[in-house]
């Protein structure tokens, strides 16, 4: 499995670590906003499980149906 994923591994933490930057930007404006620690952290966790949820919907409907399908090619990170 090292084989599969450490190619993948630093575009993932790129992409993990933008995500990471947006969230703290939300959360702060939420704190600014005195929005009490514990709802923002389970608001953050639903909305963030939702989404991948969704992209993982997505994925599923895009490629249903389709035989011998090729891995996904990753993007550059830019």
């Amino acid at each position: 499995m090292d084989e599969i994923f450490e190619p993948w591994e630093w575009h993932l933490f790129e992409k993990l670590k933008a995500a990471d930057e947006i969230s703290a930007r939300i959360t702060t404006e939420a704190t600014m906003a005195r929005v009490p620690h514990e709802l923002r952290q389970d608001y953050m966790a639903k909305k963030m499980l939702d989404m991948i949820d969704q992209i993982a919907e997505n994925r599923e409907k895009k490629f249903k149906g389709v035989k011998n399908a090729k891995p996904l090619q990753m993007e550059e990170t830019k």
